[in-house]
């Protein structure tokens, strides 16, 4: 028997990826925000000793810099995750089961991942709306 205010596991855990991805959109802009006022101050700190064009290229080539790194850094952190994907997908039961399934979800370990985890929500979710 739950009292009204008590609310379950499977309630919380939504409750808490929901507001997580709150927050996670949330830094995202401020970030976004934070970037755009950093390379405007940039731009004008730059004015003082280049030209505007060339203060403008480097501010661009800082930026992509920036950029350039932040993706090879995503893409040793989804590299490692494939490697660790592939050995748990051949220590499964499930390869002999469904070898195609498992090849076509190596090889869009990026799809799969975003469909787990909208299933994973979707389900956490549903369940949070049932009636006892």
């Amino acid at each position: 028997m739950r009292t009204e205010g008590a609310a379950s596991p499977r309630e919380r855990a939504a409750r808490s990826i929901a507001v997580g991805a709150g927050f996670a959109v949330l830094a995202a802009l401020a970030m976004l925000v934070t970037l755009v006022s950093l390379a405007g101050a940039s731009y004008l700190v730059l004015l003082d000793s280049l030209q505007p064009r060339y203060a403008a290229l480097c501010v661009a080539g800082g930026g992509l810099f920036v950029a350039l790194m932040a993706g090879l850094i995503g893409r040793a952190l989804i590299d490692g995750g494939l490697e660790r994907l592939k050995v748990a997908v051949r220590t499964s039961a499930v390869v002999a089961l469904a070898p195609h399934a498992l090849r076509f979800g190596l090889r869009n370990a990026k799809l799969v991942g975003l469909a787990s985890t909208a299933a994973a929500t979707y389900f956490a979710l549903r369940s949070s709306r049932r009636p006892d």
